[in-house]
Order: structure tokens, then sequence, then C-alpha cells
């Protein structure tokens, strides 16, 4: 049985990897990638979801590691994170592993999203993402940098 199971992953690995869009130069072009501490991150099936105005973009690495990119709006436009006004416009979590524990978690505290697109007829949104993020569980720890963070014609829920 359990070779059978990883015979079934295997060819699930091969397709899902197979599916992904190639440049120019024959580069992987991923959904939905970014740099984390200077280390590549990337995922192959991203997950987005828009409801009450509010667009959550989710993505878990084949290592298991998971960023979401969460904006308080539904245009285009650069969304900010900071103090005033009130509610935040954007916000951006990462997770090293996809354990049930909360100590891994960390919070943005600066950083912005430039939603590019955003279109409910064919449910896509496209963008880019940065933030600088803090561990609330564990202030001791060092920060984090996620930078060059881009989402290209994700699929979106819309609730």
């Amino acid at each position: 049985m359990k070779k059978i199971s990883l015979a079934v992953l295997m060819i699930g690995l091969v397709f899902l990897g197979g599916s992904c869009k190639k440049d120019s130069n024959g580069n992987t072009i991923y959904k939905m990638s970014a740099s984390i501490d200077g280390k590549e991150w990337y995922t192959i099936a991203p997950v987005g979801d828009l409801s009450s105005g509010i667009l959550v973009i989710t993505g878990v690495s084949l290592t298991g590691e998971i960023i979401a990119v969460t904006v308080n709006g539904e245009t285009a436009g650069t969304y900010n994170i900071s103090a005033l006004p009130p509610i935040a416009q954007c916000l951006g979590t990462y997770k090293a592993t996809i354990s049930q524990t909360s100590v891994d978690t960390y919070i943005s505290t600066t950083g912005k999203v430039v939603l590019t697109k955003l279109d409910k007829t064919t449910k896509l949104a496209s963008g880019t993402f940065e933030f600088s993020l803090i561990n609330t569980a564990n202030m001791a720890l060092p920060p984090k940098q996620i930078t060059v963070g881009t989402f290209t014609d994700v699929t979106i829920n819309i609730r």
C-alpha cells in the first residue's frame, strides 16, 4: 500500500511541476513567489479568496512554509501597513511550518502590497508584496524580511 501511495504522490508532483509555465529563457514562472531573508520561496498552487472587500492570497511551499497576503480593498493600487488610518490597508504573515503551533508565526510590521489586477469576471488577481515581520510569540527571535514577492493570475473565490 505504501508503494502505491508513493507512486501516486510522485505522479502528482510530476504533473504539478509540469504544469508550471516557462519564460522565454526556459525558467519556471510560479504563480506566487518571494524571497524570505534572501532565500527563494515559491508555490505552484496559491489560493485566493475575496470576501466583504478583503482579499487574501495564501501559498504553501513544497517544504511547508506558508505566506499569506491580505489586502483590505478590491481595486488596483498600493496598500501600505501604517498606524494611520486605524484600519490596516494590508497585512503579511509567514509561518515556517504547517504545524498547528503558532511559535513559528511571523506578522508584518511594515510593508506594502501593490495590487495590479483584481478581475471579478475572470476571478484572477495579480500583484507584488514586501514585508518586514516579527514573531509575536517570541520577540527575541530575529525579524524576517519578505522581498520581491509576486502573485500572478491567482484564481480567487468570491463570496
